[in-house]
């Protein structure tokens, strides 16, 4: 699976909440979480890049103080 079907099948699950695409035994690999963030560490091991999923209106906030 391409990085970029990788991301469209997490954009288009309600569920995902975060993926990571790398490359596996020479092919390229898909790893999508839903709900709680368990495991990053491990599956990010090695340097892998997080995207995590959230809502637009979300990004750009901020800090209230």
């Amino acid at each position: 699976m391409s990085p970029k079907e990788c991301k469209e099948k997490c954009l288009k699950n309600c569920s995902c909440t975060a993926y990571a695409s790398s490359g596996t035994n020479g092919g390229v690999g898909c790893t999508i979480w839903l709900g709680d963030l368990v495991g990053v560490r491990d599956a990010l091991n090695g340097g892998k890049n997080l995207f995590v999923k959230m809502p637009s209106s979300v990004i750009g906030m901020k800090n209230a103080e």
